[in-house]
């Protein structure tokens, strides 16, 4: 009988660890170690983890290489997702395992939590089952793991600018002539800089189309300042986080379905078990590539011998594209752009990850839907804060249609941000919500539907034909639209006395029946609605030439 020994590998702690410093190129490092811990280090050296006899060659997974059949000695299930499943046939390779990337997470990657689960199985029994116990293992062992007590300096150390713990080492600031001291910590992170600008390049623009590869010509910023503001005008940025809806539940249908399977029913899972988690991560990566495509081409664009997206250039002449990307590799993606084009990326990279198909448990092919949250901040706002609010739009877009279809949400800090989502929105923007929680009056229309049909009149279409029409200043000057959102803020009377000043109703929308909103600039469906307040509140927080968000269709796979 086969006995194998299955380890699983996890982090802990990722969102602090990612996103805890107001340095864009520490960001980018601790996204890139999580990388490297989880599945990079193995496929880039696998000699270095694994027994000699493996499944990994150039950098991917061999089919047709079993460890059942005894022609290897460690099989890696999958690697996705920000964590790793790997069967080995003889119970000290687990352990050596275990005790080599823990000690080059010690040794390369200090501050980052990795956590490592050991299950015996054997091949009678079921995969699905074992590894479904393991995970299990793993959130007990995640929970009642001791947390570090780092040492804090004496009275003669230096403390790290980024996290305050000691510093032990130095790192000089492009442009600037000192060196500010840091931790180990922050010191591994700003060493994975370029590193990770090598991912960024191999994975999102190696492209077929040959005009798209002179964005050789831009580099990835390393600092927040270098995303393209024009100076002393516009100074926020985008924090966008984009999830895709239900694909832990389809991972969990997988893992039931080959539950009570076993034998040469294991191998079929992990056939169908790799193909659903290369889908996923080349879904999201290919949906990111083309919202990087899209900002590359608006950095290129001139209108009227006005760039419709002016790059950052340096002091060299170096350019710079207005977006870098955080995390990216399966569903889950970050990324930071320019203020005025986070509400265009996001729907654009919404509308290219729902043109793909997922096959289900059952082989039928579904379709993929995801949603984002856009926080919309001041450059040098804290980041954490700003990650954890596009995180709970997120999750608000997500529930709002039931998962059904793309949504996408959105928040302007002009300010601070002070207490929660729900509590900023009942301050800012009159929302109300009943006992269930869902909202009954708003100013907003947004949380919003993006590109999937719908019943819904608050649509990214919708939204996208109103700012036209508000901008046109041949019929809406400035003063009139500040005019109507005051009104808007005030009351249905001070809209209808708007109106009549006026003498014009407010602009059409699509898929409302009644036009009583066109006098009041409310309507009421289930739920009482603002409809005009978000695109006035956009007006100033975007291009002077609105971008064209259009994707082209693609053939489902």
């Amino acid at each position: 009988m086969s006995e194998f020994t299955l380890v699983v590998v996890d982090t802990v702690g990722i969102q602090p660890y990612i996103f805890g410093s107001n340095r864009l190129r520490e960001n980018v490092g601790a996204s890139h170690l999580v990388h490297m811990a989880t599945g990079g280090w193995l496929f880039a050296e696998p000699e270095r983890l694994l027994p000699r006899r493996h499944n990994i060659e150039q950098g991917a997974l061999l089919e047709s290489l079993h460890i059942e059949t005894e022609e290897i000695d460690a099989e890696v299930i999958y690697a996705g997702g920000g964590n790793t499943a790997i069967l080995f046939r003889i119970p000290d390779d687990a352990t050596a395992f275990a005790r080599k990337l823990s000690e080059r997470v010690l040794c390369e990657a200090p501050g980052l939590d990795v956590v490592l689960v050991q299950q015996s199985f054997k091949w009678q029994q079921s995969l699905a089952q074992t590894l479904k116990d393991a995970f299990k293992r793993l959130g007990r062992q995640k929970a009642e793991r001791e947390f570090d007590q780092p040492l804090l300096g004496l009275g003669v150390t230096a403390a790290c600018r980024s996290t305050g713990l000691v510093a032990n080492d130095e790192a000089q600031e492009p442009g600037e002539a000192g060196y500010i001291p840091l931790s180990s910590s922050a010191y591994a992170k700003w060493q994975q800089n370029e590193p990770a600008k090598w991912r960024l390049r191999n994975e999102l623009l190696q492209v077929k189309d040959k005009k798209v590869s002179t964005a050789a010509d831009f580099d990835f910023p390393d600092q927040f300042d270098q995303l393209g503001r024009t100076s002393g005008n516009q100074s926020y940025i985008a924090v966008v986080h984009a999830d895709g809806n239900s694909m832990g539940e389809r991972f969990d249908a997988l893992g039931d379905t080959y539950c009570k399977w076993s034998g040469d029913g294991n191998r079929e899972y992990i056939k169908k078990l790799r193909e659903l988690s290369n889908t996923v991560n080349q879904i999201g990566q290919d949906a990111l590539a083309a919202v990087v495509r899209k900002v590359w081409e608006w950095n290129e664009t001139v209108i009227d011998e006005k760039p419709l997206l002016e790059p950052f250039v340096d002091d060299q002449g170096q350019k710079y594209l207005s977006i870098r990307p955080v995390v990216f590799g399966g569903d889950d993606v970050t990324f930071v752009c320019d203020g005025r084009i986070g509400l265009w990326a996001a729907q654009i990279f919404l509308e290219h990850f729902s043109q793909r198909m997922i096959e289900d448990e059952k082989g039928k092919k579904q379709p993929v839907r995801a949603a984002a949250g856009v926080a919309i901040v001041k450059v040098h706002y804290p980041f954490a804060r700003a990650y954890n609010l596009s995180e709970q739009l997120s999750k608000r877009a997500k529930t709002e249609f039931g998962r059904q279809q793309n949504a996408l949400d959105w928040h302007i800090a002009q300010s601070g941000l002070f207490g929660t989502l729900a509590e900023m929105r009942a301050r800012e923007y009159q929302e109300q919500d009943d006992d269930e929680g869902k909202v009954v009056q708003s100013l907003l229309m947004r949380p919003m539907a993006v590109g999937a049909t719908t019943e819904s009149w608050r649509t990214w279409k919708n939204f996208v034909k109103l700012s036209h029409t508000l901008r046109n200043r041949e019929q809406w000057s400035r003063n009139k639209v500040l005019d109507l959102r005051e009104a808007l803020t005030i009351g249905e009377t001070a809209v209808r006395r708007f109106v009549a000043n006026y003498r014009r109703d407010l602009p059409e929308m699509d898929g409302l029946s009644s036009k009583l909103y066109r006098q009041t600039g409310w309507y009421d469906d289930n739920a009482k609605r603002c409809v005009y307040f978000d695109a006035i509140e956009m007006i100033d927080q975007q291009l002077p030439e609105l971008p064209t968000g259009t994707v082209q269709k693609e053939t489902s796979t």
